[in-house]
């Protein structure tokens, strides 16, 4: 695309994401669609760079999805806000911004000075409309600070999350607030091993409820004749049915799960069989 084409379709289309479609990003199309450019803020980002930054070849105009053992939420390119004038090197590897805009909201003014207390803000104004961007590592401290502004914010219709580049659906950011957000509050860092007897599993995330009083991992045992048989596959979908949520918890660690799965026996005798959930309703004696 020439570098005039490029101008005049990021002006004239870029609002509702006609560029970010020709460039084969229809993800990021259909955000610009919905929120009209990122609520004119995008938009006018990419202008700026249409007219004053080197044409640029379109890529991935038919981009191929790679297709995994399981698939985190969204998989688009990330989507880097302020980039024209940040330096990305400087995020932490992983880290959440929180993005807003003004509100009638009562608590609109507390929402502000909660984001310009965080260790990355960012503030934008286009055309009279404002929006703060908030960035977080997983430090514990940084991501319980994460939530409280979170909860403030999270049912303005402005509000946006992003996880390493990724936008999140809010339902998901809840269920990793109440999981990691726990993690951070206990201090426990073999929280995710067990946040109580009944929790406790091998494999370091106990929502994955294959846990000591929830699906135990001996539950997954089937008997054949004189002998016990781990279903890895009944317990490998039950594994990845619950990682497409929690995939994007700052230790959600998917390869040392299924190295333990791994190190569970294939093929138990009864008496071995009798042991193994004697010994696993003690105590969690596996190594990872």
């Amino acid at each position: 695309m020439t570098k005039t084409t490029r101008i005049l379709v990021t002006v004239f289309g870029g609002w509702f994401g006609l560029h970010k479609y020709i460039d084969g990003k229809i993800g990021l199309g259909l955000i610009y669609t919905v929120t009209g450019g990122l609520f004119g803020i995008g938009w006018f980002i990419d202008c700026i760079k249409a007219l004053f930054l080197p044409a640029t070849p379109s890529k991935n105009l038919n981009p191929v999805i790679k297709v995994e053992t399981f698939q985190a939420p969204y998989t688009e390119p990330p989507v880097q806000f302020y980039e024209n004038h940040e330096d990305n090197s400087l995020l932490p590897e992983w880290h959440v911004s929180v993005s807003f805009g003004k509100s009638s909201s009562e608590n609109y003014q507390k929402a502000v000075a909660l984001a310009r207390m965080a260790p990355q803000y960012h503030e934008q104004t286009d055309n009279g409309k404002i929006l703060h961007q908030a960035i977080y590592s997983s430090n514990p401290k940084e991501y319980l600070a994460f939530i409280m502004l979170y909860e403030l914010v999270s049912n303005w219709k402005s509000t946006f999350v992003i996880i390493n580049g990724q936008l999140i659906d809010r339902k998901i950011i809840g269920q990793l607030n109440y999981c990691y957000g726990d993690r951070c509050r206990s201090g426990n860092p073999r929280f995710c091993y067990g946040a109580s007897y009944m929790t406790e599993n091998p494999f370091g995330c106990h929502r994955l409820q294959i846990s000591t009083c929830n699906h135990p991992w001996w539950s997954f045992y089937v008997r054949r004749g004189n002998s016990w048989e781990l279903n890895r596959t009944a317990m490998l979908e039950r594994i990845n049915s619950y990682s497409s949520v929690y995939a994007l918890c700052p230790v959600f660690d998917y390869e040392r799960i299924i190295r333990q799965m791994n190190k569970l026996p294939i093929k138990l005798n009864p008496s071995q069989y009798q042991e193994l959930i004697k010994q696993s309703q003690n105590s969690i004696n596996l190594q990872i």
